[in-house]
C-alpha cells in the first residue's frame, strides 16, 4: 500500500493509505475501484442518496432501533467502522435498547458486511439470527423506517 496523498489530506488522512486498484473479473488490467481507507473511516464520496419526494440529500442519516441481542451480533458480525462500533458498544453496555445513528451509504456497508458473514463465517442458530437481523436492515434501508415494532 502505499501512503495517502489525497486532495482533501490532512490530520484525518495521517496513517492512511491507497489500496492496490481492483481488477476486472475477465483480467482486463483497468481499475475497477481504488479506495482510500482512514484510521477511523473509509474516505470516500458519498452517493448522492434520493430521499422519498424525489429531493436530494447528502449524508441523509437514518435512526435504527437495536435490541441487545442485535448490538452484540452487529459488534460481532457485522464490521462496523468507528463512530458506529462506539455507538454499539456504548449500547451493549447499558443492555437496552439503542438506536443508531447512520448514513445510508455506511448502513449498505454493514449489510454486505452481514451478508459476507453469513455466507462464509456462521451457520445454525447464529446464521438464522443474522438472516433476520439483515432483512430488517434491508427493510429500513429501503423505507427509512428503522423503529421496533413492539407487539
Amino acid at each position: 500500500m502505499e501512503a495517502c496523498a489525497g486532495p482533501d489530506a490532512g490530520p484525518c488522512h495521517q496513517g492512511g493509505a491507497v489500496a492496490a486498484a481492483t481488477p476486472l473479473p475477465t483480467g482486463d488490467s483497468r481499475a475497477v475501484s481504488v479506495w482510500v481507507l482512514c484510521r477511523t473511516r473509509m474516505l470516500t464520496k458519498e452517493p448522492t442518496v434520493r430521499a422519498r419526494g424525489n429531493s436530494v440529500a447528502k449524508r441523509e442519516t437514518i435512526q435504527i432501533e437495536l435490541l441487545p441481542e442485535e448490538q452484540e451480533l452487529l459488534l460481532k458480525y457485522g464490521y462496523p467502522f468507528e463512530p458506529e462500533k462506539e455507538q454499539l458498544k456504548n449500547f451493549v453496555a447499558r443492555g437496552a435498547i439503542g438506536t443508531l445513528s447512520i448514513t445510508p451509504y455506511f448502513l449498505s456497508l454493514l449489510i454486505g458486511d452481514l451478508s459476507y458473514s453469513i455466507n462464509k463465517r456462521t451457520r445454525g442458530r447464529i446464521q438464522n439470527e443474522l438472516i433476520e437481523l439483515c432483512d430488517r436492515l434491508e427493510y429500513v434501508e429501503r423505507t427509512g423506517d428503522g423503529s421496533l415494532d413492539l407487539l
